[in-house]
């Protein structure tokens, strides 16, 4: 009598009922426990594959401890362990010194894979494993290649001396781009300028605000992915020029890429300017800032579809004032004319933005503010 088992990767459990001529039963139980193991890189569970991932410097070496557990309910006899040979960038650099090797239940084994990528391409090759009875085939994979870092720059035009803006001539907010075209992840772990800028003085300063993403450092880094990744609207950069003239500094945000001089297409740098100008009607009359304001708004969180903007000059000129999303996307243009010193209240349908949070700015000759907005619907 053969019995057969769907699944020889699974225990099973099976019945045989027999009966003799006098009517007697008798039934045997039939129980099938399978070899099972589990492999382990630290403490995480592999699936099917070991990967490595991308590895950034060609004739270099990676390794990775490989852990084999049983996990069966019986020992296993582990008969051979081996490569099978497909990619020669691997190989096994601590194995099991004799086999055939007896694993009791939650017993293991390490081993030791090694990484050695000579060209920029994704390699793979497996790990076949055979015990009494089964096989068991792990997959590993690795590529190799560098990041290529791409940073934009900023020019925010002729700013009024004493004037901390992160906006430009324009009336915009400043933002820049990191773009990776390499074969790797771009990982950005910190930022430092060249000339170093003074915290309080600048000219140039980088400021984390109370929304959107928070500045990469090493514990939270940005992560730029491979062939084509963007991370854009970077807009933590302000200018305030002490006296008239040019101005110019480096952002270098540090990465990943082991040997930039070595990458064509080297910019690890935002090239940051400005100019310093000065207002003759602001020398001769002055501004007192006291006398400008934009008044907070309520009620904020604000769940109506029209909302009401109070604000005062202290003399007549030009004035902006404007709503912007997180990305720094203008969403809805309140004031964009000259008007004479005085307080004013002006209403804005919102009916067409969703909910969330934006900032309302306002700008008149040197007076420069705003504040956050909360819309609920």
């Amino acid at each position: 009598m053969e019995f057969s088992i769907e699944d020889i990767y699974k225990d099973a459990l099976g019945f045989v009922e027999y009966r003799d001529r006098a009517g007697n039963v008798t039934v045997d139980t039939i129980i099938y426990i399978a070899d099972k193991l589990e492999f382990y890189v630290d403490s995480l569970k592999l699936g099917n594959w070991l990967e490595f991932g991308s590895c950034w410097i060609l004739d270099s070496t990676y390794t990775a401890v490989l852990k084999i557990r049983n996990v069966s309910k019986k020992e296993i006899h582990i008969q051979d362990l081996f490569l099978s040979g497909n990619e020669p960038m691997y190989s096994i650099t601590k194995s099991i010194d004799d086999l055939p090797l007896t694993l009791g239940p939650d017993e293991e084994q390490e081993i030791e894979i090694t990484y050695n990528p000579t060209i920029s391409s994704i390699t793979l090759d497996q790990i076949t494993l055979y015990t009494d009875c089964l096989q068991f085939n792990l997959r590993i994979s690795g590529s190799c290649g560098l990041p290529k870092i791409k940073v934009s720059d900023i020019d925010f035009g002729d700013i009024l001396v004493g004037t901390k803006t992160r906006y430009n001539q324009k009336g915009s907010a400043v933002t820049l781009t990191i773009t990776n075209n390499g074969a790797s992840d771009l990982i950005i772990t910190g930022f430092h300028f060249d000339p170093p800028q003074d915290s309080i003085n600048g000219p140039f300063f980088y400021e984390a605000e109370d929304f959107g993403p928070e500045p990469p450092s090493i514990e939270k880094p940005w992560i730029i992915a491979r062939n084509g990744g963007i991370k854009s609207g970077i807009r933590y950069f302000y200018f305030m020029p002490s006296e008239i003239g040019e101005y110019k500094a480096l952002l270098y945000f540090e990465n990943n890429i082991m040997d930039l001089d070595s990458n064509s297409n080297r910019k690890d740098y935002a090239i940051i300017k400005g100019n310093g100008i000065q207002d003759n009607t602001h020398i001769e009359s002055g501004v007192d800032e006291n006398n400008y304001s934009l008044l907070p708004v309520v009620p904020n969180p604000i769940k109506g579809n029209t909302l009401k903007i109070n604000y005062s000059l202290g003399q007549s000129g030009d004035v902006n004032i404007n709503i912007y999303n997180t990305a720094g996307e203008l969403v809805k243009e309140v004031v964009n004319n000259s008007e004479t010193a005085g307080e004013y209240s002006k209403t804005v349908n919102i009916s067409d933005l969703v909910s969330g949070t934006y900032i309302i700015t306002m700008k008149s000759r040197a007076y420069e503010t705003q504040q956050q907005l909360m819309i609920v619907k």
